[in-house]
């Protein structure tokens, strides 16, 4: 339901593998905000409003309320490749981030070089290869 409807009505289906990273950290961003505002409760945590005893009891009472809510605190790594077929998004080509010098060392303007490989690293071409590639590298985010 996700990949073809969205997280909202009107979404629509997911186009590209940039949008499916972005609905799945959406998806689980919205899944535990419940989770993480019972953990982010400052009076779980207060040192002076309680002597060791009663914080501990604070804090276990908590648990049956984190068992109630839906979702997993934890670290996840997303991947997507877009497989067959070509974005619908003209914009996809491979660019990179070509540094100029500054007076701050900031800065800076995009540059299609036309020579990225499948890791988005910018490589030159190898003797007698060509320097084309599709449009479909893997777009990569971390929750």
């Amino acid at each position: 339901d996700l990949l073809q409807q969205g997280l909202y009505q009107g979404d629509g289906a997911c186009t590209t593998a940039e949008d499916l990273c972005e609905r799945m950290v959406d998806f689980a961003t919205k899944l535990t905000a419940a989770k993480r505002r019972i953990l982010e409760d400052p009076e779980l945590y207060a040192a002076d409003a309680a002597p060791g005893e009663e914080a501990r009891r604070r804090r276990h009472r908590a648990g049956p309320r984190l068992a109630m809510v839906p979702g997993k605190l934890d670290h996840a790594s997303l991947v997507a490749y877009q497989v067959g077929g070509k974005p619908q998004s003209s914009s996809n080509a491979h660019w990179r981030q070509q540094r100029t010098a500054t007076s701050s060392g900031t800065g800076g303007t995009d540059v299609y070089d036309g020579r990225e490989d499948r890791a988005n690293r910018n490589v030159p071409p190898a003797l007698g290869e060509s320097d084309d590639y599709p449009d479909n590298l893997p777009y990569e985010t971390t929750i």
